[in-house]
C-alpha cells in the first residue's frame, strides 16, 4: 500500500494540523486524555509562555489560515468559504491582526507559512496591513515567508508587493498541466494559465518556488501524470510536492467516489508514487520526505537539501508552531489548541479581545515524544538517535524498542550509525510505521 502518513491530520505544505480527525468538538473540550482547558495556559487571554527546556527550538513557525476561495474544489476538506461580502473580507484582515497581538509571544518566529483557502484572492491594501502586523517579526527573526497562490488569482501588482513586504517563497498550487485533470479537480485555471502564472511568478524576481502536484486523479493515467512532471521540470521550480489524492468524507468527492476509491485505485498510486520518486531524482530533486521534494546541497546538520521547506521541516521535526485564523492549529509548550472554525465566530470573539480557540489538550510527553517520532520518519533522513533525545527526553530505541527491531526485520528501517530511518520500502508504508508509535 502506498500511501500518507494521517495519524491525527492531514500532512502538506503550511500547517499540519489545521484538519484534525475529531467529530462533534465542542469549544473548551479536551481530547485524548489532556488536561482540563482550564489548566492549559495556552487557552487563556495572553501572551504565550516560556519556552520548555526539552522543546526543540527557541524559535517557532507561524501559520496563518486564509479561508476564502473562488470556489471550493470537490477534493479539499480544509475550510474555506467560496461565497462572502468583501465587508467580510476586511473585517477578517482586522479580526487576524487582532488575533496575531494577542498571541504574539516570548518567542523567535523563525517561518511564516500563509495557506488557505486562497490567500492570493486577498488585495494589496489587504497585504499591506499584514506587513504592518508582522513587521517586527520579519525584519527581526523569519528566515522563510511562504505565501500559497493559485493560478488564476495572480497579478504583477500582487507579486511585486509581496515581494516588497519579505515574502520570499510561493507555493504555487497547479495541480496539474493536463486541462482534463484540471477540471476534475474542479480548479479554475487551465494548464496554460498555470504555465503563465508560474512565469509571472519568476519575472517578479521570487528565486524560491515550489510547485504542488495531485496525483491518483479519477481519469488520470500514468501516462498523463508523466507529462504532468515532465512539465514541471522543464520549469524548473526549487521545490516540488507531490501529493496522492485522499477522499475525505466531508468533500464533494466522497459523494461522488466513497471511501473506497483511494483502496481501488492502490495500485496505480503506488506506481505513479515511485514515477515521481525516480524522475525527479533522476532530475535534480532531492526527496526528503514523503511527499517532497527539492533542489540544492544537502545540508549534513539537517540532512535536508538547501531548498526544502523550512516550515514543514519545523512541524516534521517537533518544533513549536502558532497559527492564527480559523481552524488553525498551534502547538506550545506541551500544548496543543485548535481555533473556531467559523470565520464569522472567529471575528465575533477576537473582537471581544478574547482568543478565538475551539478547544486545546496538554499532551503527555511520552505522546508527543510519539507524534515526534512519527512525523521524523515521513522525512527520508529519519532520526538522529542523539537528535530525537534531545528534543523529547525518550530513547527512541529504548521506549518503542519491539517496534522498531520489527521494523528492520521488516525491511522497512535501516539503523546506521546513531541514525534510524524508513527505506523507500518503509517510506510507502509510513502510515502504519506511525501508528506503531502513537500510544
Amino acid at each position: 500500500m502506498c500511501s500518507e502518513f494521517n495519524p491525527i491530520v492531514e500532512t502538506g505544505e503550511g500547517n499540519p494540523t489545521k484538519k484534525l480527525r475529531r467529530e462533534n468538538f465542542n469549544p473548551g473540550s479536551t481530547l485524548g486524555g489532556g488536561k482540563e482547558p482550564s489548566d492549559c495556559p495556552l487557552v487563556e487571554n495572553r501572551p504565550l509562555g516560556p519556552r520548555s527546556a526539552r522543546d526543540s527550538s527557541h524559535t517557532a513557525a507561524l501559520y496563518v489560515h486564509i479561508p476564502f476561495c473562488v470556489r471550493k474544489c470537490p477534493y479539499c476538506s480544509f475550510y474555506s468559504i467560496d461565497s462572502y461580502e468583501q465587508d467580510l473580507l476586511d473585517r477578517f484582515i482586522e479580526a487576524l491582526g487582532r488575533e496575531l497581538e494577542l498571541v504574539r509571544p516570548r518567542l523567535s518566529l523563525r517561518t511564516v507559512y500563509f495557506g488557505g483557502g486562497t490567500p492570493s484572492l486577498l488585495q494589496l491594501h489587504h497585504w499591506e496591513r499584514i506587513a504592518k502586523f508582522l513587521e517586527e517579526e520579519v525584519r527581526t527573526s523569519v528566515q522563510e515567508w511562504t505565501v500559497e497562490c493559485n493560478p488564476g488569482t495572480l497579478s504583477e501588482q500582487l507579486l511585486v508587493q509581496l515581494r516588497a513586504i519579505g515574502v520570499n517563497r510561493i507555493s504555487l498550487g497547479i495541480q496539474s498541466t493536463d486541462d482534463r485533470v484540471l477540471q476534475r479537480l474542479g480548479r479554475i485555471h487551465s494548464a496554460a494559465e498555470a504555465i503563465k502564472s508560474y512565469d509571472l511568478v519568476r519575472r517578479c524576481g521570487f528565486e524560491n518556488v515550489s510547485v504542488d502536484l495531485i496525483y491518483g486523479v479519477p481519469g488520470q493515467t500514468l501516462e498523463v501524470w508523466a507529462d504532468t512532471l515532465k512539465t514541471v521540470v522543464s520549469l524548473g521550480p526549487e521545490h516540488v510536492s507531490a501529493y496522492e489524492l485522499t477522499v475525505e468524507e466531508d468533500t464533494q468527492f466522497f459523494e461522488m467516489y466513497g471511501l473506497r476509491y483511494s483502496v481501488e485505485q492502490e495500485e496505480v498510486t503506488c506506481l505513479m508514487h515511485e514515477l515521481a520518486a525516480d524522475f525527479l531524482g533522476q532530475h535534480g530533486y532531492v526527496q526528503y520526505e514523503v511527499s517532497n521534494y527539492a533542489r540544492g546541497e544537502l545540508n549534513h546538520i539537517g540532512m535536508v537539501p538547501r531548498y526544502a521547506c523550512l516550515h514543514n521541516v519545523g512541524y516534521w521535526k517537533g518544533h513549536w508552531y502558532v497559527g492564527v485564523g480559523p481552524s488553525a492549529a498551534s502547538y506550545v509548550d506541551g500544548i496543543r489548541s485548535v481555533n473556531v472554525q467559523d470565520v464569522y465566530s472567529y471575528c465575533e470573539i477576537v473582537e471581544l479581545g478574547v482568543r478565538p480557540i475551539g478547544y486545546a489538550e496538554c499532551l503527555p510527553p511520552l505522546f508527543r515524544a510519539g507524534e515526534i517520532a512519527a512525523f521524523g520518519f515521513r522525512m527520508t533522513s529519519g532520526w538522529d538517535l542523539d537528535e530525537f533525545r534531545q528534543i523529547t527526553g525518550f530513547d527512541l530505541m529504548e521506549v518503542w524498542n519491539e517496534e522498531i527491531n520489527q521494523l528492520l526485520s521488516l525491511g522497512w528501517a535501516e539503523l546506521r550509525g546513531s541514525r534510524l530511518y524508513l527505506t523507500s520500502v518503509g517510506l510507502r508504508f509510513a502510515d502504519q510505521v506511525a501508528e506503531m508509535f502513537l500510544r
